[in-house]
């Protein structure tokens, strides 16, 4: 590995760890400035020609995306934390620069993505596979919002959620690296369509990561697998129909692993994680339609306040979040609640034309979206990058080019 293509590791490792990885919960704004540095620096040093209608045209959607945010935080119907505005401000930075990094060479960060990823791939199955031997060697690591068990600060693990007894084996659910499983499958399926789809280098990364989204035993995590499993083996039917046997078989049994996930999420234990995340995407849709233009405010903390409102409450059949103050996990409805229907439309409209990832881009989408309904990750750097290079794609088109 060269001095650039180590670099570009860096970031990157750096990318997908501010969306939902535990050193950000701990040391989130150094790690942040961090980067930005790291991206700054790296814009400054290379040695391939900006242009000034391309720096332009990045100066243009960050202070596109930089007025959006100012005027929802003064706009906004309910007090909102200048903190999280001046967050908000970090990220776009920080999504600018990472356009501004990687233009003309998507190759490139596709490529180190793909190593990120990988090494996340067998961190997470090494992790699962040494819980049972290590369990009581395990120690405390916590800070006011979160409380983890780790070995050596490497490996991470939420025995009290996720751990089971599988035929008299303690096993844990995989988080690796995130602060939850569900965070950890939304990068393993990323992995999975950039192997099955887009760079395909290796059958064995392909099956590992199968393996290790199952070991996240996600919900989301494995209808998104099963549905790029049915793309990939219709593709391949298409070249040998000899095939259809074994891979039926195959279909079926994940099929019958999803049913079970979703049938102890709907009826069994984890009843209350369905109805919480149905919560979350019905609750918004009423806020929206209250607030449709300018929505309430993308202060995270001050939505709790706002949904445990009377003005916002609602009784489902057999569930009451009458006075709920829980965050919510549907970041794609936040955005909707948060920012009004304008803003949240342009924004997955730039999502949509996002330009790192091309092959199956509308499949990758809905990849994306259906992720981002389950955690709260749509405003971190990595996703706000896509949406920032789709910004700048669309405005491109606009009769007056931005470069």
């Amino acid at each position: 590995m060269n001095t650039r293509s180590l670099y570009n590791f860096i970031i990157v490792s750096l990318l997908v760890l501010s969306g939902g990885g535990i050193p950000f919960i701990f040391f989130r704004k150094p790690l942040l400035f961090l980067l930005l540095f790291l991206l700054m620096l790296g814009v400054i040093v290379q040695k391939r020609k900006l242009t000034v209608q391309m720096f332009r045209a990045h100066i243009v959607v960050f202070l596109l995306f930089s007025s959006f945010f100012v005027l929802n935080y003064l706009l906004a119907p309910f007090p909102q934390s200048f903190q999280k505005v001046n967050g908000m401000l970090v990220i776009s930075g920080i999504a600018a620069f990472s356009v501004l990094f990687f233009r003309d060479r998507t190759t490139d960060f596709l490529n180190s993505l793909y190593s990120v990823l990988t090494v996340i791939l067998y961190h997470s199955l090494l992790g699962f596979a040494l819980y049972t031997f290590i369990a009581l060697a395990l120690i405390d690591v916590s800070n006011q919002y979160y409380e983890f068990k780790s070995l050596a600060y490497v490996f991470y693990y939420i025995p009290n959620l996720y751990e089971y007894n599988f035929f008299g084996i303690n096993i844990c659910r995989s988080q690796g690296l995130f602060w939850e499983p569900g965070v950890l499958q939304i990068y393993l399926n990323i992995l999975l369509f950039l192997e099955m789809f887009v760079l395909k280098k290796s059958r064995l990364v392909m099956w590992m990561t199968v393996i290790a989204i199952l070991t996240t035993y996600s919900s989301t995590g494995v209808a998104v697998l099963c549905i790029q499993l049915l793309i990939y083996f219709t593709y391949i039917l298409r070249k040998n129909i000899l095939l259809l046997p074994l891979i039926s078989l195959g279909v079926f049994g994940m099929c019958q692993v999803t049913k079970t996930n979703i049938e102890e999420k709907v009826q069994g234990e984890k009843v209350f994680s369905f109805q919480k995340r149905l919560f979350d995407l019905l609750q918004p849709v009423y806020i929206t339609y209250c607030n449709p233009i300018l929505g309430v405010g993308f202060d995270d903390q001050q939505y709790k306040i706002t949904r445990s409102s009377p003005e916002y409450s609602l009784i489902l059949d057999q569930v009451n979040f009458e006075n709920t103050e829980e965050g919510t996990s549907n970041s794609v409805m936040f955005l909707f609640a948060g920012g009004g229907l304008p803003l949240a439309i342009f924004f997955l409209l730039c999502l949509y034309r996002q330009t790192f990832v091309l092959e199956k881009r509308k499949w990758f989408f809905v990849f994306i979206i259906i992720s981002l309904m389950t955690e709260p990750l749509f405003f971190r750097p990595i996703f706000m990058m896509l949406v920032f290079s789709g910004a700048i794609k669309i405005l491109s088109t606009i009769k007056w080019k931005t470069y």
